[in-house]
């Protein structure tokens, strides 16, 4: 159960929830909800205050600890923020952030002190700024077990999307390029070499489909022309109503191009179902040339589902 100022107690210091969110992953409790993010940083909050932020970025040149942090105190005083002061980091977090370049700095304001943290890998050159507010650095049992779930860049061949009402694996190596988180609109695009990668979530779905088939909102929302070259068909995806479709670019010649030739053209698949269990839309769309883009697709369709709260 949550404290009576609605943040966790520390019976709930065991992480129950995973936030996945272009390369960084990490497992935490389950009333932490994600506040805010961007490209390269994410803020936590639990109940109605912050509890853990991170931001990161790809350091240039050699790392150097004492300059980093001589660098973040300038930048502390011209913004008029508390003044960090070196901080000595408990063995514990040390043997808990394994591979990372670990140093340490606080804060202080009026009664209130925040702890803070650089952690460098030197294999990818990943910098994180992480930062632990008062309401979480009164709490150190609970610090532990969140740095050592803490990844920041992805294990096996997928990269995990899990944030908000909707999650999935990607392909190794795609590259966030635009992100958008409306109330009822979610849209998330991704570039890999010669690959597009879309998922998307719609909801409320039953307002969204009294007013339109599943075929019309589909081709209105993925920006689809009402003839396109293989048309929307009614499917089933994991049980679900669907509407799909699946087409190469074009061919105006007389004869069918040599199989050969036909991955080296651009091929678009798009899918989007209906989950009536979570009263929404989901949706993959897919654009690109070369071999193994259908099994692809399929890989990406079969691990869009909901986010479950």
């Amino acid at each position: 159960m949550s404290g009576a100022d609605g943040r966790t107690t520390p019976e709930q210091a065991d992480p129950k929830k995973t936030t996945a969110w272009n390369g960084l992953v990490l497992h935490h409790p389950a009333s932490w909800e994600v506040a805010r993010l961007d490209r390269d940083s994410l803020v936590w909050s639990d109940g109605p205050t912050a509890a853990l932020e991170i931001r990161w970025e790809r350091h240039r040149g050699a790392y150097n600890p004492e300059r980093q942090f001589r660098r973040f105190v300038r930048r502390a005083r011209r913004k008029g923020l508390p003044q960090p002061e070196s901080w000595q980091v408990p063995d514990s977090w040390r043997i808990a952030l394994g591979r990372f370049i670990v140093s340490g700095f606080r804060w202080r304001r009026s009664d209130e002190e925040g702890l803070g943290l650089f952690l460098y890998c030197p294999g990818c050159r990943r910098l994180n700024l992480v930062q632990i507010h008062p309401g979480l650095s009164a709490r150190p049992q609970m610090i532990p077990p969140l740095l050592s779930s803490l990844r920041d860049h992805p294990e096996g061949e997928v990269l995990p999307v899990r944030i908000f009402g909707i999650r999935g694996r990607l392909p190794l190596g795609s590259r966030l390029t635009q992100f958008r988180f409306e109330t009822g609109h979610y849209r998330l695009l991704w570039r890999k070499d010669r690959l597009r990668i879309g998922l998307y979530r719609w909801a409320p779905a039953g307002i969204v489909l009294a007013r339109q088939t599943l075929e019309a909102f589909t081709r209105d929302h993925l920006q689809l022309p009402d003839r396109s070259p293989a048309g929307l068909e009614s499917l089933t995806h994991e049980g679900w109503e669907a509407v799909g479709g699946a087409w190469s670019w074009p061919w105006r010649g007389r004869h069918r191009p040599p199989a050969w030739l036909t991955n080296h053209l651009p091929r678009r698949f798009i899918r989007v179902w209906h989950v009536r269990d979570h009263n929404c839309l989901l949706g993959v769309a897919v654009r690109g040339r070369g071999g193994g883009l259908t099994a692809m697709f399929e890989q990406l369709c079969h691990h869009c589902e909901v986010n479950p709260p």
